[in-house]
């Protein structure tokens, strides 16, 4: 299994596929940062906010700002 830059699934010649259907859902479900896929919507779970690979964007912001004296700690959208 191969990965774009953003995390989007893509074949070994590196075209992206449109959403892949789960070959076997129990070893393929997960991606190569561990997260959940949800191939049925091109989404990728991140066990609190979910993760849009097309448009490199997370869908939500993050509740929690780590560091307050760190300005990129205010960039809810960030990883």
């Amino acid at each position: 299994m191969a990965y774009t830059a953003f995390g989007e699934r893509c074949k070994g010649d590196w075209r992206v596929s449109d959403p892949l259907p789960p070959i076997i859902p129990a070893l393929t479900n997960r991606g190569f940062t561990g997260h959940e896929h949800i191939d049925e919507m091109g989404l990728i779970h991140m066990n609190g906010r979910v993760y849009d690979p097309q448009i490199g964007r997370f869908l939500s912001t993050d509740p929690y700002i780590q560091s307050p004296y760190n300005t990129q700690s205010y960039n809810r959208y960030s990883y």
